[in-house]
């Protein structure tokens, strides 16, 4: 559906926004690369304030406080390494709930406005702030040297032999957001998630809350698929425009002590 005059002005000026936070996360970044041992000491001190779990969402009554907040963090002065963390990490958000708050197509054209913005002024990164140019081998901080040394499993992958593709892009009527989630709820039952093993297919659609490392989730199942006689199940969650690829022996842990949402 083309866009209204007003929807152009929309995306213009969501353009202007997503490319500010977007630059000001790139300078906070270069700043935390100066000195990794110092970052990672930082990031320490920085989770010791119980940050939100990164890539979560508030609940809808929340996002306007939480909007203000990350703002006011990344307009005011740094005079830390913990300040830049929270600098970096506001701008990430601000990032992904102004995305979120806009139309498919108006933010195709607000990302073509970003995208001119960042071609006109480009951001050059100095070479001296490259990750791990001022660390000797065999200095790095403990956190820094776990994170470099061991690759972090993916939220959705568990180790097994069969290989599948870790995302499915959703169809646009698939992407819902807490709006959509209805308020009604009931615990999944034993009963269900026994009935959904041997045949997943009344369980798709269906909108599930669970409370786990990343704090109150919503999600659905848009798909599965049977690969080498093993199941794979492709889960979105809320206000995400991707669904992950979980095993069977995951997604159904993953129901476990869910509410199932209804209205």
């Amino acid at each position: 559906m083309p866009l209204s005059f007003d929807e152009k002005l929309i995306a213009e000026q969501a353009g202007h926004k997503l490319f500010y936070y977007s630059r000001e996360g790139e300078i906070h970044a270069a700043v935390l690369r100066k000195d990794p041992n110092a970052y990672a000491t930082a990031l320490e001190e920085y989770n010791k304030l119980n940050p939100a779990a990164f890539g979560s969402v508030p609940a809808p009554e929340d996002v306007d406080r939480c909007v203000v907040d990350c703002e006011r963090a990344l307009s005011q002065n740094c005079t830390s390494l913990v300040d830049h963390i929270k600098a970096y990490s506001a701008s990430l958000f601000l990032d992904r709930v102004l995305s979120q708050s806009l139309r498919w197509e108006v933010l195709l054209l607000a990302l073509e406005f970003r995208a001119k913005l960042a071609a006109a002024n480009p951001y050059i990164i100095d070479p001296a702030t490259l990750l791990g140019v001022t660390v000797q081998p065999g200095t790095l901080h403990p956190l820094l040297a776990a994170k470099l040394t061991n690759t972090p499993e993916p939220r959705t992958q568990r180790d097994t032999a069969v290989r599948y593709p870790a995302v499915l892009v959703a169809d646009e009527a698939e992407i819902f957001s807490w709006d959509n989630v209805p308020s009604s709820s009931q615990r999944v039952s034993p009963e269900q998630i026994a009935t959904w093993k041997r045949n997943p297919e009344p369980a798709q659609d269906l909108i599930f809350v669970a409370t786990g490392n990343h704090g109150k989730e919503a999600f659905k199942l848009i798909s599965f698929m049977t690969i080498r006689k093993a199941k794979v199940f492709y889960v979105l969650f809320v206000d995400e425009m991707e669904a992950s690829g979980y095993t069977s022996d995951a997604f159904f842990e993953l129901l476990e002590g869910a509410e199932l949402r209804s209205n």
